[in-house]
């Protein structure tokens, strides 16, 4: 019986060491507290700020955060996001964040070409490889990639992401 038991804790550390093995070693801040000290993402933080999601970024976990430029965040949330909004406005918008997180940690490498899950479920997102870079849903590519977190991985695009 000791011996199943002592069979069972081995494979259960086989496993899990497996599980997690391209995890940081010793990083320390989720990817909520990366982004809140990049000056880049300073908008996409206020509008996940507003759209109450940020315990998603805080806790979720392994994910991979797909955020869009600057420019294009704003353009969307000009439309999207108007002072006024109401629930509905708000929840369409939280839905279309949410699409630019994908479960599980992806480093770039391991992106090849294939569909991603997102939160916003059942909604995929599509990449394809152009001349070595990738391109998500042929609307905005990857220009700045592997930003460790305790949490998950972020990944900067030049754009902002529509579902497909």
């Amino acid at each position: 019986m000791k011996r199943a038991w002592l069979l069972f804790l081995v494979g259960i550390c086989l496993w899990s060491c497996d599980a997690f093995e391209d995890l940081p070693v010793g990083q320390e801040k989720t990817v909520w507290e990366t982004l809140l000290e990049r000056e880049d993402a300073a908008l996409f933080v206020s509008v996940v700020e507003r759209l109450t999601i940020v315990d998603t970024l805080q806790a979720f976990s392994p994910i991979t955060v797909f955020v869009p430029s600057p420019e294009s965040l704003a353009l969307w949330a000009n439309v999207a996001l108007p002072e006024d909004a109401d629930s509905v406005q708000l929840d369409a918008a939280r839905n279309r964040i949410l699409y630019h997180v994908v479960f599980n940690r992806r480093l770039l490498g391991a992106i090849e070409e294939e569909t991603l899950p997102t939160l916003f479920e059942p909604n995929v997102i599509s990449v394809t490889l152009q001349s070595g870079v990738r391109v998500l849903n042929e609307q905005a590519a990857v220009i700045e990639g592997n930003v460790d977190a305790r949490n998950g991985i972020i990944h900067f695009i030049d754009g902002f992401l529509n579902p497909m």
